[in-house]
């Protein structure tokens, strides 16, 4: 016979007083089997809350809710026990089940057959939940919350150690909750008991829809424990009131039996602390100790469906100075890698394997933040799409003159790369640089050591970052119209072909101008933003047809001369005993900046004259071949080494003052 607690409606409170803040370890509240009925047999203990029929919390089951919380770790109280072989606890949607109060107060089911079935509403457990040997929590609507206030990593799901039956938490619908930050979810304990394969006696998470938002990290740790996702999503965070061990892997399939067909594993922040844990690590295949299967049968490599993401878009909280870390064996297949982190520092995400090549059935995502492939290869199924959003930074590191550009070896069915979007090569050798699939660089930055080379005809749409080691670009850059080659402490070689437009900047530290920068035929614009104290030394006679603008360091002319054919935004420091001439304007220059900048020879040649927009000065020779200098009402100032020289003075060829 089954004895059954149903209510449908109403408040049922039990050591509800406000006063009972602590209770000794005890049962207060335990399903069981009853003694023997009238027919000799035992009955199964069931209890319901609610009917479905009602709105939210019309049946409510509340036991010893004004426990404090103990900090920073909690005692044990067992609260709600499930010891009936068979015992049901039911809660439909418009039932509420409040476990305990503060972090204490466990809901344990402890005996084989034993289940827990929430089709809606909502249970607060605000310890731990323990599914032992054989029991079984089914999930298929509503939110489950389990110890997630602060605990210092005490509460949280607790499996059986050595099933020797089926023992099982399934996510079908509805929202779980779970833990502080630091709350391990382990299924299994690196005992291999059961063995691998055994088909009656095993741990299992299986996820098929919903979302499960553990607040700690997963751990995947017997040869026979098994890792289910078919659907939903499974989101990790490490930080919280508690910030996860940094020694602890975040999502761990260490050893076990694993079929991710679909679905979303996030880990949203990284490792408040660096150590040796990893966002992700998964096991080579096998069946013993560290390995893990695709297969319940025999060892095979795992075949992952559904997205690794790192980052959701929102989560913002700094990480170590690892960041994401994913220690990854190649055995294995995967589906899908999502970055996503817009903001926060220290984000991140870094396979931090070396040189070894990665299968993806479909695929690799950068939406924001930085993606490190290292020296690894990526190797696509033809099938997934490879997307650079706006924000999005692909770092790749090869070092043996190889092409590393994921997808090179087996590429993406499709390619999409926006202009803002950046691609790096850092590797400490030599390279190849290509964008397969007919996409085009938004920003390339060239790092690391050694000659990176372009590999076949490739167009920079936004930014060349000539960062550190050699660029060697041949005759295959074509750089955008008004895009930038900017020079750090990296040099190039090669040709820029096509005649757009394109600026050429120069920062850090003192430096030389060369030739390939300056080899495009379009009209060019030259910005000169080194560090404080440091110099630009012309190589040549140069031309910047569009503007030239002296923010911050010297632009050291070396009896050079430098012909402008637009604007000057002057506000550093040119010398030497070359000189800046302006010429070849379509419309009146403008000179302006910030009203400290200084011009060692100046020299005006054009009929369009120019126009001052802050105050200059000119410390050696101002020169006036042609058209008329008109300072406005600024401040022109020459020293007592100056020197003014009008070529044939007259209306068309003078300084004009105040615009009249």
């Amino acid at each position: 016979k089954r004895r059954t607690f149903t209510f449908n409606t109403g408040i049922f409170s039990m050591l509800a007083r406000s006063a009972l803040t602590s209770l000794a370890n005890r049962n207060p509240f335990n399903i069981v089997n009853n003694d023997a009925g009238e027919d000799a047999t035992q009955g199964d203990g069931v209890v319901t809350i609610g009917d479905g029929s009602g709105s939210a919390n019309t049946a409510q089951l509340i036991i010893a809710p004004n426990l404090a919380a103990e900090l920073p770790s909690p005692s044990t109280r067992n609260i709600l026990d499930m010891d009936g072989a068979n015992s049901v606890l039911t809660i439909n949607s418009d039932g509420y089940l409040g476990v305990g109060g503060g972090n204490i107060g466990n809901l344990r089911l402890n005996t084989n057959g034993a289940r827990f079935v929430m089709n809606g509403g909502t249970c607060d457990i605000t310890a731990s939940l323990t599914i032992d040997n054989g029991t079984s929590v089914e999930v298929n609507g509503g939110v489950l919350n389990v110890g997630t206030s602060s605990s210092n990593g005490t509460n949280r799901i607790i499996y059986s150690a050595n099933p020797t039956a089926i023992t099982s938490l399934t996510l079908n619908s509805g929202t779980i909750n779970v833990g502080d930050g630091n709350s391990q979810l382990i299924i299994g304990n690196d005992n291999e008991n059961p063995a691998f394969g055994t088909v009656d006696a095993f741990s299992i998470l299986e996820i098929t829809g919903g979302a499960l938002n553990l607040n700690g990290s997963f751990n995947l740790d017997d040869a026979n424990a098994r890792f289910v996702m078919s659907g939903g999503n499974f989101n990790l965070n490490p930080q919280g009131d508690q910030n996860l061990d940094s020694d602890i892997d975040i999502f761990d399939l260490e050893q076990g039996i694993v079929n991710m067909s679909n679905g979303t594993v996030t880990i949203l922040n990284p490792h408040a602390v660096a150590g040796s844990g990893y966002a992700i690590n998964i096991s080579n295949t096998g069946s013993g100790d560290n390995r893990v299967s695709g297969s319940t049968s025999s060892t095979t490599d795992i075949t992952f469906g559904g997205s690794f993401r790192f980052g959701d878009g929102s989560a913002s909280l700094d990480g170590s100075e690892d960041g994401f870390d994913l220690n990854l064996s190649d055995d294995h297949t995967y589906g899908s890698f999502i970055a996503n982190n817009p903001n926060g520092n220290n984000r991140q995400v870094e396979f931090i394997n070396s040189g070894t090549t990665y299968n993806l059935n479909n695929n690799l995502i950068v939406t924001a933040g930085a993606l490190d492939i290292n020296t690894n290869i990526i190797n696509s199924s033809g099938s997934g799409i490879l997307s650079l959003a706006a924000n999005g930074r692909l770092i790749i590191g090869n070092t043996n003159s190889a092409d590393h550009f994921p997808g090179s070896t087996s590429p993406f069915s499709t390619y999409s790369v926006v202009e803002a979007s950046t691609v790096e090569y850092d590797g400490g050798g030599n390279a190849l640089v290509t964008m397969p699939g007919g996409a085009q660089f938004g920003n390339l930055i060239i790092s690391g050591s050694g000659t990176k080379t372009l590999n076949a005809a490739e167009t920079v749409r936004d930014t060349l970052t000539l960062e550190s080691g050699t660029f060697a670009s041949g005759t295959s850059l074509t750089m955008g119209t008004n895009a930038t080659v900017l020079r750090t402490d990296g040099v190039m070689t090669g040709t820029i072909q096509g005649a757009n437009a394109y600026n050429i900047a120069y920062e850090g530290t003192t430096k030389t101008s060369q030739a390939p920068e300056w080899s495009g035929s379009g009209d060019k614009s030259l910005i000169v933003n080194l560090d404080a104290s440091e110099t630009l030394t012309l190589h040549d006679n140069l031309t910047a047809q569009g503007d030239l603008t002296l923010t911050e360091g010297t632009l050291a002319d070396a009896g050079f001369t430098l012909t402008v054919g637009g604007d000057v935004s002057n506000s550093s420091l040119h010398t030497g005993t070359g000189k800046i001439y302006l010429a070849g304007s379509s419309s009146q220059h403008t000179i302006g900046g910030d009203g400290t900048g200084q011009f060692e020879n100046l020299e005006l040649d054009d009929a369009n004259g120019a126009v001052f927009s802050a105050a200059q000065t000119v410390n050696s020779l101002l020169t006036l071949t042609n058209g008329v200098l008109d300072i406005d009402n600024f401040l022109l100032s020459l020293p007592n080494t100056a020197s003014v020289s009008v070529i044939s003075p007259s209306a068309t060829t003078m300084i004009q003052v105040n615009g009249g």
